[in-house]
């Protein structure tokens, strides 16, 4: 039987997760496919979107085997605050390349995609989806939740791989354009991961 803490877990993580895919797979077909013209990382993103698609409907999946209300799943953004912060969070990150009058054309504009990705990828499917994944397994150790916990387990798979194409995303960038890695940008970075860790 579950504790009402580790009850907490279950829900919260299967709450966040339901709405943090969405706003993943949103960036990627809304925004980085527009800017990132390079074929093969197209076709990457293409896939990374189908495999985001797939982890909605296994969190989707999941909360129907547990028997969960789905209008307190989603409403979890509006009614949790730390799911909130978080959301909120990475969205103040990535708003830029959501604007639909965002180009890319001077230094600072270049910047301000590199930040936006980190709040992507490092953020988001780093930071912030490997502690829910950590909770998870946590409850599997304690033979917990199993099945609930083997699907995090792929899905971590899954993020893990996309986390390592946002790294090098991220390194090509500051490679082919590197009078963007100022110290000052560097230390506003840091200081994001260092927020972002808080939360």
């Amino acid at each position: 039987l579950l504790t009402e803490q580790e009850r907490k877990i279950v829900l919260w993580s299967l709450s966040f997760f339901s709405t943090a895919e969405s706003l993943t797979a949103n960036n990627i077909v809304l925004a980085l496919y527009k800017y990132v013209n390079n074929p093969e990382c197209r076709q990457y993103m293409l896939r990374q979107a189908f495999e985001e698609a797939l982890h909605t409907d296994t969190f989707i999946y999941c909360c129907d085997s547990l028997s969960l209300d789905l209008d307190m799943v989603y409403g979890a953004y509006n009614n949790i605050p730390s799911i909130k912060n978080k959301d909120d969070f990475v969205v103040t990150l990535t708003k830029d390349i959501l604007n639909p009058f965002f180009k890319i054309e001077t230094t600072s504009d270049m910047q301000t995609f590199v930040r936006n990705i980190i709040g992507f990828y490092v953020i988001m499917e780093g930071i912030f989806f490997y502690a829910g994944f950590a909770q998870m397994l946590y409850l599997r150790t304690k033979n917990k939740m199993v099945g609930v916990a083997q699907q995090f387990e792929y899905i971590m798979r899954d993020e893990s791989i996309h986390l390592a194409f946002g790294c090098d995303l991220i390194n090509t960038i500051k490679e082919e354009h590197p009078v963007i890695w100022t110290k000052e940008f560097q230390i506003e970075i840091i200081d994001l991961i260092e927020r972002a860790v808080v939360f």
